[in-house]
Parts: structure tokens; C-alpha cells; sequence
């Protein structure tokens, strides 16, 4: 697997009955967007006839600005909103306005 650039980013851990499934993003050395898989347990081996599955999905590096700008537009509406999820996350920003 790759060694990113960026620390990994994990979106979703689940386990249960066995089981584990894992996502995790982040920027490869090349500027691509990376969402890497892992799954494991009973309900893989009765699906896939193997106990675990391994999967990654990528956006090439000249995409990955829009998809930045798409997941904005989805999730924000206003700079201030915008700007207490970057204060909750520990996300430095800087404002400026003029009148």
C-alpha cells in the first residue's frame, strides 16, 4: 500500500458480530485522493468466498480540486458555518472583508 503524504483520514470503522469494516482517504505522494478498504469477517466469506476484502478507489490529482469544491457546496451555506467547522476541527483560516 502506498505511504501517504498526509496523515489518513478514517470515515467509517464498524465492528460487529466478527466483523470489521475500515475506510480510510488521503493524498498519495502524486496529489491523488485515495479512499482505501479493508473488510473482514463471516458476512465477507459467505458474500465473497474469502474472509477479507481489500479495495481502493482513486481520484486522479487534476480532479481533486473540484471535488473539494463539490463537497463545499454540498455541505456549507454560509462562510460561518463554514468557519465553526474548521474552529471544531482544529483547522486554522483566515478572514479578511472589505466594505
Amino acid at each position: 500500500m502506498p505511504e501517504p503524504q498526509v496523515p489518513r483520514v478514517q470515515l467509517r470503522e464498524l465492528r460487529q458480530q466478527g466483523s470489521l469494516s475500515l475506510l480510510e482517504a488521503y493524498l498519495d505522494a502524486h496529489g491523488d485522493l485515495v479512499l482505501e478498504g479493508y473488510d473482514c469477517g463471516p458476512d465477507v466469506a459467505a458474500r465473497l468466498g474469502d474472509s477479507d476484502y481489500e479495495y481502493w478507489r482513486r481520484v486522479r490529482q487534476p480532479h481533486v480540486a473540484r471535488v473539494l469544491l463539490e463537497l463545499l457546496k454540498d455541505r456549507f451555506d454560509s462562510d460561518v458555518t463554514f468557519h465553526q467547522w474548521l474552529q471544531a476541527k482544529g483547522i486554522p483560516d483566515e478572514f479578511s472583508s472589505w466594505t
